[in-house]
């Protein structure tokens, strides 16, 4: 299962720009609290000592991974021109992300790592959306929460259809299809 918190934080510096330069970063400085979060990097495999919140009763859900993703964007002004600069993280929350009792298996841990992966794959298609736009009549802050909101769309969709197909990790079948699926949709996005 999945619950996720959506951040954004945005300051824009100067009014309105008719075309600005966009840079695009990855973060693991945010004003999250350093105590509670995990940010998303490729070699890193969430373990259950991760799942520090208290369960909560939801039927059959044998765990929950609270994760998502989130930006945030600073515009400055260089010897005249406009820079816009975009900061992107993922992140897995810690005190929000639980696990019932006795059911610390690998099979579900490698379930709710794949609810992780689809986030940072969500903040990787985000951050390839940002790159294709051209922020219209220096539209930057329509525009950018826009496509955050249609990324973050994008992935709910993904979390749900991976529970739903997967049954929340139970069926052995689609589980094993749905490893392969992610991890060949991520190869364009690790850094190696």
């Amino acid at each position: 299962m999945k619950a996720f918190l959506f951040i954004f934080f945005m300051s824009c510096n100067a009014a309105v720009f008719s075309q600005a330069n966009v840079v695009v970063e990855w973060t693991t400085r945010t004003n999250l609290p350093e105590t509670e979060t995990i940010y998303y990097h490729p070699d890193t495999k969430l373990i259950w000592e991760n799942f520090e919140g208290a369960p909560i009763d939801m039927g059959i859900v044998a765990a929950i991974t609270f994760s998502g993703f989130g930006y945030q964007a600073e515009m400055k002004t260089v010897d005249g021109k406009s820079i816009l600069k975009i900061k992107v993280y993922c992140y897995f929350n810690k005190k929000k992300s639980w696990v019932k009792p006795g059911k610390k298996t690998d099979e579900i841990l490698q379930h709710e790592q794949l609810h992780f992966d689809i986030s940072y794959l969500s903040a990787c298609k985000f951050v390839e959306k940002i790159k294709k736009s051209d922020f219209p009549n220096g539209n930057i802050k329509a525009v950018l929460p826009e496509l955050y909101n249609e990324s973050v769309k994008s992935m709910d969709i993904l979390q749900d259809e991976y529970d739903s197909q997967t049954q929340n990790g139970r069926n052995k079948v689609n589980q094993a299809a749905w490893i392969k699926q992610l991890s060949d949709w991520l190869v364009p996005y690790l850094p190696y």
